[in-house]
C-alpha cells in the first residue's frame, strides 16, 4: 500500500507508482503543486477491482495554487478535490483493465492520456468533462469497450487519438471511437490481446 509519501511534496514534478503496487491510499499527492506527469496502475485510490475517482487521490482540502474540480465520490455524494494546475499527463501502466465510471470525470487539467493494451472497458462518463485533453494514445489493437458519454464533453476535433500501427479502422468502425476525427497510427503492430 502507498499511503500519504508523496503527500506536500511542493516541487515534485513527476511520479511513477509501479504496478506491483496494489493499493493507492486516499490524499497521497495532497498538495503536490508542480505535479506535471503521474504514472500509475490504476487511476483512482483503493485498489485494482475497487478503485473509486482520481479526486481522491488529491484530496479536498481547498488550495489557491490547485485546481478544484467536481467528482462523485464512493457514496455518490459531489465532491470537490483538488488537482495540480499543471498536471497534464497521466499514463496507466499495463495490467489495469476498467476505468469505472466517472473515475476522470471533470479533470480538465489533464492534456495527455495513455491508457494500457489490458483495458477493455471505460464505464459511463469515465472521463467526461476532460476538455483540455488534446491528446489520447490507446496501446490496444482492439478498442476498448466504451459508452456513448465515456468522452463526453471533449473536443472530438481537436483531441488527436493514437492507435497501433494497423488497428485505425477497428477504432473508424467502433460506434463510439468513431467520434475522435484525428485517429493516427504510431509504433509497430501490436497483437490484438486475448480477451476471453
Amino acid at each position: 500500500m502507498i499511503g500519504c509519501k508523496y503527500a506536500d511534496c511542493h516541487a515534485l514534478e513527476q511520479i511513477t507508482i509501479p504496478s506491483s503496487v496494489h493499493h493507492l491510499g486516499k490524499h497521497i499527492f495532497s498538495g503536490c503543486r508542480s505535479l506535471k506527469t503521474l504514472t500509475v496502475p490504476f487511476p483512482a485510490c483503493g485498489t485494482p477491482a475497487t478503485f473509486s475517482n482520481f479526486g481522491e487521490l488529491f484530496g479536498t482540502t481547498p488550495d489557491i495554487e490547485m485546481r478544484k474540480i467536481s467528482q462523485d465520490n464512493e457514496t455518490g455524494k459531489e465532491t470537490n478535490y483538488y488537482l495540480p494546475h499543471s498536471l497534464s499527463v497521466l499514463r496507466i501502466l499495463e495490467g489495469c483493465e476498467v476505468i469505472p465510471s466517472k473515475c476522470l470525470m471533470n479533470c480538465f487539467v489533464l492534456k495527455e492520456l495513455h491508457l494500457p493494451s489490458s483495458l477493455y472497458m471505460m464505464g459511463e462518463k469515465a472521463v467526461y468533462g476532460c476538455a483540455g485533453l488534446k491528446t489520447v494514445y490507446c496501446q490496444a489493437a482492439e478498442p476498448a469497450s466504451i459508452h456513448a458519454d465515456t468522452f463526453g464533453g471533449i473536443r472530438f476535433n481537436v483531441c488527436q487519438l493514437h492507435v497501433p500501427q494497423g488497428s485505425t479502422e477497428k477504432y473508424k468502425q467502433d460506434q463510439h471511437w468513431k467520434y475522435f476525427s484525428q485517429i493516427e497510427e504510431y509504433g509497430t503492430t501490436l497483437q490484438a490481446m486475448n480477451r476471453s
